[in-house]
């Protein structure tokens, strides 16, 4: 994942949070939330996802960032 699709989804997560405070409604801010947490946890994994084949040549090299 480029840094230009991480800043999209970081921007459309602070947007998220941002229209739930904008309409003062509890549910619609906590349904924000919950999709923004989504969002955020798919990222990672995604972005987690291109280390995992190097994640055993470090263990066996004993390489640490």
């Amino acid at each position: 994942m480029t840094r230009g699709h991480r800043y999209f989804f970081f921007s459309v997560v602070f947007a998220l949070v941002l229209v739930g405070l904008i309409s003062k409604s509890y549910l619609l801010l906590g349904g924000a939330l919950l999709v923004s947490l989504a969002v955020g946890i798919w990222i990672e994994k995604v972005d987690n996802k291109r280390d995992e084949k190097f994640k055993h040549h470090n263990a066996v090299h004993n390489y640490h960032h």
